[in-house]
Order: structure tokens, then sequence, then C-alpha cells
């Protein structure tokens, strides 16, 4: 739930754009005594990599974690960056939300969490909706086959599993209070029925684009790809000796540098391992990672996911046929 803590804590600070004919409400004048007066252009942007909270989010950790950056910092890894060129206004927004992010968590109330869950849902609904939007546009531009159904209904389901899981990391604040776990499963239950609503507009946006092309529609559920039974029963699971990031350069040094390099690398590569939790199969990767990053090669996945295994960092095991 942090990402969405955090942005309704950002909302606030800006000033939250207002209901259609209600008040337009002023940002709160964050502003130091010795920095600048410039206007608050904050916004969240999707995960980027490249600070310290990667170590957190790399798998083995999983730690939720955030970065709050300036951009274009031109003085940024040179000589030149010494204190005097932090503008105190922009220090003092930054830290303004992060205590407010901090503080929200720490002193949060059984009713407060009841309360936050509904704007969880509902940010989590507008996400829903971006990925249908990202689903029909796969089905759009593509040739509607068997494949293409399957990787775009792969995006409403995965985005279901985001927005379950999301919700649901708000009941761990209070472990044991059933009431609470209660009302927060049903919120989690309602997007899921919401997904199905989505997934079955998707359905009806592939039918009518067959019919418009002349093309047979596949049949669903869809056909699995001829690799995938066997993926759905292998499980990797991280070396617990090696959490975090697992970088390029590390399974270079243990596996030496005449592999061929691997077909899954930068953010897909990144999420694979981060994805890795000795819970989720090969194929459960699969779809994880392609939900995020567009489709991928099941062969891809598993082929690197064996690198990872040569390189000690992983281990696998099968799973019972009646999993």
């Amino acid at each position: 739930f942090l990402n969405d803590l955090l942005g309704a804590g950002l909302d606030l600070l800006l000033g939250a754009p207002p209901w259609p004919g209600g008040d337009v409400l002023d940002s709160r004048d964050l502003f130091s005594p010795t920095g600048s007066r410039d206007p608050w252009q904050a916004r969240l942007v999707p995960y980027s990599g490249g600070s310290d909270h990667e170590i957190f989010l790399g798998g083995g950790f999983d730690v939720p974690a955030t970065m709050f950056g300036s951009w274009p910092d031109y003085y940024y890894h040179t000589n030149q960056d010494t204190p005097d060129k932090c503008d105190p206004t922009q220090l003092r927004r930054a830290v303004a939300l992060a205590m407010l992010t901090g503080a929200s968590i720490a002193s949060m109330e059984p009713a407060d969490a009841l309360e936050f869950a509904a704007t969880l849902s509902a940010r989590g609904s507008q996400r829903m909706g971006l990925d249908l939007q990202r689903a029909a546009g796969l089905l759009e531009s593509s040739a509607l086959g068997g494949r293409d159904l399957r990787e775009a209904v792969n995006f409403i389901d995965r985005g279901a599993d985001r927005e379950e899981g999301a919700m649901m990391s708000l009941a761990r604040l209070f472990p044991g209070d059933r009431a609470v776990s209660a009302a927060i499963g049903r919120r989690a239950d309602e997007l899921r029925r919401e997904a199905e609503g989505r997934k079955a507009l998707l359905l009806e946006t592939y039918s009518e684009l067959c019919a418009g092309r002349g093309v047979r529609p596949a049949r669903y559920p869809p056909d699995p790809g001829p690799e995938e039974p066997a993926a759905s029963k292998v499980v990797p699971a991280r070396n617990p000796a090696l959490p975090g990031p697992l970088s390029e350069e590390y399974l270079t040094l243990r596996l030496g540098p005449r592999e061929a390099p691997p077909a899954l690398s930068g953010f897909a590569a990144f999420e694979a391992a981060a994805f890795i939790d000795g819970k989720r199969t090969l194929l459960d990767i699969r779809n994880a990672v392609s939900a995020e990053c567009g489709p991928v090669e099941l062969a891809d996945l598993t082929a690197y996911v064996k690198r990872l295994e040569r390189a000690g960092a992983v281990t696998m095991r099968e799973e019972p046929p009646d999993r």
C-alpha cells in the first residue's frame, strides 16, 4: 500500500484536484526561508532503479521501498555535488512528504486503515482501467491469435493480483484484528470482481476485432503453450545467502564471460529475480514479468532462471502433480 499512501500524501500537499464544481484547493506553501520560491512540480513516476531503495526490492529482502529524487541534477556524481547545491525549499518538501508518510503508518488506527482502504481501492481501480487499456491496445496491434489473447488476458489477471496484494498488505499492520482483516478482504474481493468485469469487456473487444477483420476467434480460455505444463510445476527459490538484486556483473563473475548474453535483461531480468520467492512457478514468474514489462518468452525466462541456478543464486524444485 506504500505507493498509494505516498500518492495520497503528495496530493494533500500539492492541493488535491477538486471534484467537478468544487473549490479549487491551494497547495501547501512549503518554502524554506533560505530556499527558492520555485513551484513544487512533484509527481509519482513508475519504478526506477539507480539508488539504495533498489536493494530492498530486488528479491530476498522484500521490504517495500521508494525513492525521492529531484531531476535533472546537473551536479549529480560530479566533484561539484556539494551541500550548497541543495535547495532548502525542495529538501523541506521532501522531508515533509516523508514524515507525513511515515507518521501515517506509525499512527494508523483500525478506523484509519478502513478509511484509507477506500482510497486504495479507488486508485487500484484506476490502475486496472489502465491494464484494460494496455490489453486492448495489445490486441488491436496483434494478429488476434490464441497467444495474443492469452497475453492480453494476462494483463488483467496479473493486475488483479497486484491490487489484491496491495490491499491485503494493509491488513498486515493489524495482525490478529479479524474485523480489519475481514473488511479489507471484502475490498480485495471487490477489486477481483471488478477485474473479472474488465476481462469480460476485453473479450467483447476481442470478438469485435475478430469480426471486423474476418478472423476466426481463438477459443477461451486460450490453449496453453507447449512449454507451459512443465513450467507450471517448477518452483525456483532464492539462495538466502544472496538476497537483493542479482547484477549481470555478478553473474559474469560467477559463470565466466564466455556465456552468451541472456535474452532476458534490464528491468525484465530485475523483475524476474524479484518475483522468485519459493512459491511462484516458472510460469507464474513469466506471467508476472510479462504483465510488468510486456510479453516475454517463457523459454527466455526459463533460461535466465537456470543461469541464476548455475551461479548458485537460486535452487529449483518440482511441485507435486496435484499442486
